[in-house]
């Protein structure tokens, strides 16, 4: 086997254990705290199947350093892009008024973008990016797997109209700023606009 397909089912691999392990984490998660903490479990599942192992695989399989899945040092535009993501919230919580729901959207979605983000436009863009030389590859296709293979839940149409277009624009941004950091923020931007707008 040369190293592209050794590549290909690294990424298939990942990409499958990490939904099941998160299905399989909330679940038992969730059975342990008896269902009073779902929150919690949904935090915990997303951290543990999204970021821990699959780095943990990643590091094993090729050895890398957290700062060649775009994890760095915050720089100025990292700090804009994590500023405008509090003025955002903050204008989101003056028009909804509720805090306590608003809070706990916030850490979700935090949480959610945070994880997706790290998958995505960290371990699986690396992969892909040893995969293909040509960038429009890699992002046209971490933008499929974003579309359709994470977001299993969803349906055909919102996936090809919504995540896979948000897809392309998250890649294209991780590609020019070479960090993790603003991608995350417009996720976490694009969720909360998502629920309450």
């Amino acid at each position: 086997m040369d190293k592209k397909e050794k590549l290909l089912i690294e990424i298939v691999c990942i990409i499958v254990l990490s939904n099941f392990l998160c299905m399989f984490c909330f679940l038992f998660l969730n059975l342990a705290f008896q269902g009073n903490m779902e929150e919690l479990a949904s935090i915990l599942s997303l951290v543990i199947s999204f970021v821990i192992m699959p780095f943990y695989v990643l590091k094993k399989q090729h050895n890398i350093k957290i700062s060649e899945i775009g994890i760095a040092k915050i720089g100025i535009t990292d700090s804009i892009f994590l500023i405008s993501a509090v003025i955002f919230s903050v204008f989101l919580f003056i028009t909804k008024g509720n805090l306590k729901i608003f809070t706990e959207v916030v850490s979700q979605q935090l949480f959610v973008s945070i994880s997706e983000e790290i998958l995505m436009r960290g371990i699986i863009f690396y992969l892909l990016s040893q995969l293909f030389r040509k960038k429009y590859y890699v992002v046209i296709v971490s933008a499929i797997i974003f579309g359709f293979a994470l977001h299993t839940g969803g349906d055909f149409l919102s996936n090809l109209v919504y995540r896979f277009p948000a897809g392309i624009i998250l890649a294209v941004l991780r590609i020019y700023t070479k960090k993790l950091y603003p991608p995350m923020v417009v996720h976490f931007m694009y969720n909360l606009w998502c629920i309450y707008l």
